[in-house]
């Protein structure tokens, strides 16, 4: 961008003034006083003045003089207008504050995770909001040369969340390291007078798992069912989209995996690794195989064990410490151990470069056919690096790595705005397309759905916890090893199919669809054929009352029993489970029934 260089464009159109300036001026004076001998010194003073808008008025002034006493004035003004812009940049950014409406109000910048949210945001065009405590933080410069106006300030007094016009904000996003301290901004911004209910609200960062659950159940206590509180961990979101993105084989034998370095997102991929083998083996008692590499592995286990206890009937641990072994020998460690050969590698660390040498070493000791999957948090540096070595290597031993940007991938503008519910109506797709599927029907992925779709399966996201409400039912963290084997009795699937099938009807009314009669067809191909014509022109046969559904269309009106039956399924897909809970929902909260 040219603003990026427009001091070295002034200081080169000023020095060519300048001697420009000087040339003129030299000229001048052999001409109108040729006698005379003038010093040096008054060429240069005349070639000043020329910045200062004393430059000759006269005719007939040699072209470098001409030209010189309208380009040093241009630069002279130029330069003072971007000292002055520069200086007063802050304070202009400031006085946008109060005119600005439905921003996003970002909570600390301390972090690598808020310069990843504030910068999807920015190329989205979302107007933000920083507020950060550290006045020496240096993304503050980098905020305000996006044209992001930052408050200097502690987000956990009211007044500061004030300044930034949070009660005026569609979302509120709080991503410090610390948990007390996110904490803490979200209580203080209960407490701001108002806020607009119906927005999505705030969204915090949460690194601890134990403290995650715990907030999530407080919030489950207030009985919002529009959850205007948030919370989100980092790791956990990024382990279950590596594995969506990078998955092991659970269809063919005994699966063996390896994480490199038990750091959080270690941990969750372990766990989530547990979880789809343990929903995907059925009456299979063979256990999931995973060989940890790290430093001290053993203590790793322990702690891992510790804090989820239940890994221990799923998974047989392998330890294999750095520090003692090479991991050129870690192929026959394994076939000492009589495990079944490596199947996929993810590798994590605290740290990119650590991760990087991990990859790196993996790569050169498994056999070409094992994929090594590295997890980095940036998406240039050391995971450019690695992708230059890879592409260098093209087929050979270094080929085979794949990187995954965990910010990139979780820091986005759709967590940012639908929360938990992203995740939720992610799995709400992927539950109907596996359906078709199976069917022999198309089905896009959701990376392929245009946004009308998309924002579709959000709103029967949103609409789950009333839903599940309804039936004295909850969303929780995902904590039961058996949470989808949840049942609803028939009675309440009945229930849910009926409150999904009105939000459906509701939902396409809003958006202008309108009732069609469909003409009696005996070939069930003509007839889907018929209706999706009839969808192009916003038409649909189903927009009936859930009575007359099920007396002309019962097959449609079971697809609504069967996405019931699914909820606890898709929620697992999602992270979540349902609970019951002993407090009946009042009728009055009830949706009415379709007429």
């Amino acid at each position: 961008m040219l603003s990026d260089y427009r001091w070295y464009v002034l200081i080169a159109a000023g020095l060519a003034a300048f001697a420009l300036g000087c040339i003129g001026w030299w000229s001048v004076f052999r001409q109108q006083f040729p006698a005379v001998r003038h010093p040096v010194s008054d060429v240069i003073y005349w070639s000043l003045q020329n910045f200062v808008f004393n430059g000759p008025t006269s005719a007939g002034l040699p072209w470098q003089l001409d030209v010189a006493r309208y380009l040093a004035p241009i630069v002279a003004g130029s330069a003072t207008l971007s000292a002055v812009s520069s200086l007063f940049r802050d304070r202009v950014q400031q006085m946008r504050i109060p005119l600005m409406r439905d921003h996003v109000v970002l909570c600390g910048l301390g972090s690598y995770v808020g310069l990843a949210f504030l910068r999807r945001l920015r190329q989205d065009q979302i107007p933000v909001v920083a507020i950060e405590v550290d006045a020496t933080n240096p993304h503050i410069g980098l905020c305000r040369s996006m044209g992001v106006p930052v408050i200097i300030g502690d987000a956990q007094r009211l007044k500061t969340l004030q300044a930034a016009r949070a009660h005026r904000a569609t979302r509120v996003l709080v991503v410090s390291a610390d948990d007390a301290v996110n904490t803490q901004i979200v209580a203080t911004w209960r407490e701001l007078p108002g806020r607009r209910s119906h927005q999505p609200g705030c969204l915090a960062r949460i690194s601890d798992p134990g403290y995650s659950v715990l907030l999530w159940i407080q919030e489950l206590k207030r009985g919002d069912p529009q959850l205007s509180v948030d919370y989100f961990n980092i790791d956990e979101i990024s382990a279950r989209l590596l594995l969506r993105e990078h998955p092991f084989d659970t269809g063919h034998g005994q699966p063996h995996i390896l994480i490199a370095h038990l750091d959080p997102l270690g941990v969750w991929l372990v766990y989530h690794a547990a979880r789809a083998w343990h929903d995907a083996r059925g009456d299979n008692p063979d256990k999931l195989i995973v060989t940890v590499l790290d430093p001290h592995p053993q203590e790793r286990i322990e702690m891992l064990h510790g804090q989820h206890s239940a890994l221990e009937k799923v998974c047989e641990f392998i330890p294999f410490s750095t520090t003692t072994r090479n991991v050129a020998d870690l192929t026959e460690h394994h076939r000492h151990r009589n495990v079944p050969a490596l199947g996929w590698a993810y590798v994590t660390a605290y740290q990119d470069k650590d991760a990087f040498e991990a990859a790196l070493k993996l790569r050169h000791a498994l056999p070409a056919g094992c994929p090594v999957v590295v997890a980095l948090s940036r998406p240039h540096g050391v995971a450019g690096l690695l992708g230059d070595v890879t592409e260098a290597e093209g087929t050979g031993p270094l080929a085979n790595i794949e990187v995954f940007p965990t910010m990139e991938r979780t820091c986005t503008v759709e967590l940012v705005r639908s929360g938990s519910f992203e995740s939720m109506a992610q799995a709400i797709h992927e539950s109907w397309r596996r359906e078709q599927l199976a069917a022999g029907r198309p089905a896009l992925t959701w990376e392929e759905l245009d946004e009308p779709r998309r924002e579709s399966s959000r709103a029967q996201a949103r609409d789950l916890p009333a839903k599940l409400r309804m039936v004295n039912c909850a969303i929780t963290p995902l904590r039961s090893w058996e949470a989808t084997d949840f049942q609803f009795s028939a009675e309440e699937v009945e229930d849910l199919a009926i409150e999904e099938h009105q939000r459906w009807n509701d939902e396409r009314i809003a958006a202008g669809w309108t009732l069609i009669d469909m003409p009696e067809v005996s070939d069930p191909r003509e007839r889907e054929r018929m209706v999706e014509e009839a969808k192009r022109r916003k038409q649909t046969p189903y927009l009936l009352s859930w009575d007359r559904l099920v007396s002309l269309y019962p097959r449609i009106a079971e697809t609504d029993r069967i996405f019931a039956r699914a909820i606890p399924s898709i929620l697992c897909l999602a992270g979540m489970e349902v609970v019951r809970t002993d407090r009946p929902t009042p009728t009055s909260a009830r949706r009415a029934p379709p007429s």
